[in-house]
């Protein structure tokens, strides 16, 4: 990768983390919601690279931003975990009701 795209990259993280933070966004990251679960597959196309350098290596100066990615996505998704078993747990009492009934 070229030194060029490094700069480029490393730039557009520190835009996106800012603008985040500005238009507060990054709070809506840290609360509930189903559709946080699609971050898994973010967290997967940052963690690939990041460790196993597949399918491309990613140069040191980038881990951080991979790193913060995957932070913040990780956090988003752990936030709601434990509502989405509730509710599935929820759901499967209440079919078991319905049924004995």
């Amino acid at each position: 990768m070229s030194a060029e795209n490094v700069a480029l990259e490393f730039s557009l993280f520190v835009v996106s983390i800012a603008i985040l933070l500005i238009t507060r966004d990054i709070v809506a990251l840290f609360q509930a919601h189903r559709s946080n679960l699609i971050l898994m597959i973010p967290i997967f196309t940052v963690l690939l690279p990041t460790f196993l350098s597949y399918p491309l290596s990613v140069p040191a100066w980038l881990i951080v931003p991979h790193l913060v990615y995957m932070v913040l996505f990780a956090a988003s998704v752990i936030f709601e975990l434990p509502r989405f078993f509730r509710s599935q747990r929820s759901q499967k009492s209440e079919l078991v009701l319905s049924k004995q009934v």
